[in-house]
């Protein structure tokens, strides 16, 4: 069974392993047998966080991603997952620039 995990738990191979988004309403919370009924696939991690930080009309709700670790991300996690994905990738093209 999944856990919902704090964001230091995921581990750094999870970032490059397959991952499910899937939206729920607000007060439903992703746990038990046949919860994850509809799930977008994703080949990465964070690839899934990209789309769940990016979608600018999620379906049915609040997105949540379950990792291959098994651990359950919530909204506020992938919204701190893709702040920190975009600060390293600006600090990445900062340090690739002349000077």
């Amino acid at each position: 069974m999944s856990e919902v995990a704090a964001v230091d738990q995921v581990e750094e191979w999870e970032f490059e392993a397959p991952a499910h988004l899937q939206y729920w309403p607000a007060h439903v919370h992703p746990t038990g047998p046949g919860s994850w009924d509809k799930p977008r696939l994703f080949p990465t991690l964070r690839e899934a966080i990209a789309a769940a930080a990016s979608d600018p009309d999620p379906s049915a709700g609040v997105a949540w991603i379950l990792t291959s670790g098994g651990h359950t991300l919530r909204a506020v996690d992938i919204e701190t997952l893709w702040l920190d994905q975009q600060a390293v990738q600006a600090s990445g093209r900062a340090e690739s620039q002349p000077s």
